[in-house]
C-alpha cells in the first residue's frame, strides 16, 4: 500500500514537484532539490517558487538537498532529473538504496553521447533492480492545478506498475499501465518533435 511507503522524488523541477505533490497525498514523500535554498523554501513556504509558483504544496511534503537523506529507507525512487544528468544521480544514490527497491524514470529523452534510454542506463548501473517508466503528454502545471489528465507507467513488473498506479492515480489523474517499456520511452522522446511538426 502506498500509505506504508517512503517515496523519494529526485528532482525539484516542475514535473518532479508535481509528482511529489501527488504522492505526498498518499505516502510520506521526500523531494530532493539540488539547491539547498530551494529545499528550504519548499519546507518553510510550502511552495516551489522557482518552478511552480503559486501552487500550494502539502505541509507533509519534505524537501532536502541531501540526496542520501532523501533516499534512505525509501520504498520507491522516482527520478525526475533531466536526461543529461540522469546517470550521475542514479550512480550517486548507489548503496543508499536497498536492493529490490524499484526506480521509476520520468525523464523524457535519451542520454547525450550514448543515445541510451534511461532504463538502459539504470540497467547498466544495477541490472538486478526493477525499473519502470512513467510518461505521457503531461503538463505539470495543469496536473498540479488538478485538471484532468492521464499518463502511462510501463514496466516488465506488474507489481511495480500496480505500485505506481496506487501511488499517483486519483480521480483527476488516470494512470494506465503496460509492459512496453521501450515504446513508452521512445514515445516520450519524440512527442515534442511530433507536436512541433503537427
Amino acid at each position: 500500500m502506498a500509505g506504508d511507503l517512503k517515496v523519494a522524488v529526485l528532482g525539484a523541477g516542475m514535473w518532479g514537484t508535481t509528482l511529489a505533490l501527488l504522492s505526498s497525498k498518499k505516502a510520506e514523500t521526500f523531494l530532493w532539490a539540488r539547491r539547498s535554498e530551494l529545499a528550504s523554501s519548499i519546507n518553510q513556504e510550502h511552495e516551489n517558487p522557482a518552478y511552480l509558483p503559486g501552487i500550494s504544496l502539502p505541509r507533509t511534503l519534505k524537501s532536502s538537498s541531501d540526496l542520501a537523506e532523501c533516499v534512505e529507507g525509501a520504498g520507491i525512487i522516482v527520478v525526475a532529473t533531466p536526461s543529461h544528468g540522469f546517470r550521475e544521480i542514479v550512480a550517486a544514490i548507489g548503496n543508499s538504496v536497498e536492493p529490490g527497491i524499484p526506480i521509476v524514470n520520468v525523464a523524457k529523452g535519451l542520454e547525450p553521447g550514448t543515445q541510451a534510454r534511461m532504463t538502459e542506463v539504470l540497467s547498466e548501473i544495477d541490472p538486478s533492480r526493477k525499473y519502470a517508466v512513467m510518461t505521457g503528454p503531461n503538463l505539470a502545471l495543469e496536473i498540479a492545478n488538478g485538471q484532468p489528465a492521464a499518463t502511462v507507467v510501463a514496466s516488465e513488473s506488474e507489481e511495480v506498475c500496480g505500485l505506481v498506479q496506487d501511488l499517483f492515480a486519483s480521480q483527476e489523474f488516470r494512470v494506465y499501465s503496460n509492459d512496453d517499456v521501450i515504446g513508452c520511452e521512445l514515445a516520450g522522446c519524440v512527442k515534442n518533435v511530433i507536436a512541433l511538426g503537427a
